[in-house]
């Protein structure tokens, strides 16, 4: 079995990410809720839905228990792929790789398909960002054009107030790291500033996905910690 799905492997490393994820989490929850009750981010911006009875129409289930455990179960990969059901892939794929790692070196030719796969799939996913500018303008073009220039004024000071707070918290994660791991943060963070700004101006993470495994790769990280944590962090 290789060495990177031992179970302490996974679990040393599942810890760390955990811990992580937490204290980002509550760090930005608490830098969140200082900055709206400042500023109060989105009070001018009155974006009314064109079919107004269809939204109040809709209704959503409430949550418990048990309609949490029969949604993460997916009925089969394929229609959750289809419906882009995140959890359940989480779920099917957690499955798969227990069963891959268990029946050991039998896997290896699986496992070698999926790796292969994956890398196929990020180099996809790099080639459809290459349109995300003239989506964007796209966008932007087309809500100038329904609600005029005037929308662009309260949606700037929103996006402002938004990057500010970003800023922030870089500062204040960046700060920590270094104070904890030393000044290769810095370094760190230079290589992956580009998929951050790409993440940035998406709001999605799984766009900068690709280049930022690309870029820690580089700066040093092995290519099967890069693709656990990021796991770790889509299951989190």
């Amino acid at each position: 079995m290789p060495k990177w799905v031992m179970p302490k492997t996974l679990g040393r490393i599942f810890s760390k990410t955990f811990f992580l994820f937490i204290c980002a989490s509550l760090l930005s929850i608490a830098l969140g809720l200082v900055i709206v009750n400042i500023f109060q981010p989105g009070a001018g911006i009155n974006f009314v839905p064109h079919d107004v009875g269809a939204v109040a129409a809709v209704k959503s289930e409430p949550f418990t228990l048990k309609v949490f455990i029969s949604h993460a179960v997916p009925t089969s990969i394929v229609d959750a792929m289809a419906r882009n059901e995140i959890l359940q892939i989480v779920v099917f794929s957690i499955f798969l790789g227990c069963s891959l790692a268990a029946i050991g070196e039998k896997a290896d030719p699986i496992v070698k398909v999926l790796d292969s796969l994956v890398h196929v799939m990020l180099k996809l996913t790099g080639y459809v960002m290459l349109f995300a500018p003239l989506t964007v303008f796209a966008a932007i073009s087309g809500l100038i054009a329904e609600r005029g220039l005037g929308v662009m004024v309260s949606a700037g000071i929103f996006m402002g107030e938004f990057y500010l707070t970003l800023g922030m918290l870089w500062a204040i994660l960046i700060g920590l790291s270094t104070m904890i791991v030393g000044p290769c943060i810095a370094r760190l963070t230079k290589s992956i500033l580009e998929p951050a700004l790409l993440a940035f101006t998406t709001s999605s993470s799984e766009a900068a996905f690709p280049g930022t495994l690309d870029k820690l790769e580089k700066f040093g990280v092995s290519s099967k910690n890069c693709q656990l944590r990021s796991a770790y962090r889509l299951l989190l």
